[in-house]
C-alpha cells in the first residue's frame, strides 16, 4: 500500500508544481524514469487523470496516516499550496 501511494502522491505532486510553475520538466522526469512501458503507460494515464479529473486542485499532498477503523482503514492527507501559490487559506 505504501508504493502504490507514494507513486500516486510523486505524480499528483509533480502535476500540480508543473502546473503552477508552467513546466512539464518533474513529469517528463517521471515518465523518463518509469523502469519499462507498462510504469510509463500508468504514469501516463495517472498524469492525464489529474489533469482531466482535478485540473483546479492545486492542492500538493503532505503528510498522511492510515487511521484503523472497524471495516479496514481511514486515510487521512495534509493538503498544502505549492509555494507559487502561497498558503492554504484560513477556514
Amino acid at each position: 500500500m505504501e508504493s502504490i501511494l507514494s507513486v500516486a502522491w510523486t505524480v499528483w505532486n509533480a502535476v500540480v508544481y508543473d502546473t503552477t510553475e508552467g513546466v512539464t520538466a518533474r513529469c517528463d522526469a517521471l515518465l523518463a524514469a518509469a523502469k519499462d512501458k507498462q510504469a510509463r503507460l500508468t504514469i501516463e494515464f495517472m498524469i492525464q487523470n489529474k489533469l482531466s479529473s482535478f485540473g483546479d486542485d492545486q492542492r500538493l499532498l503532505g503528510d498522511y496516516e492510515y487511521i484503523p477503523e472497524p471495516d479496514g482503514y481511514r486515510l487521512r492527507v495534509e493538503a498544502k499550496h505549492p509555494p507559487a501559490l502561497g498558503p492554504l487559506p484560513k477556514n
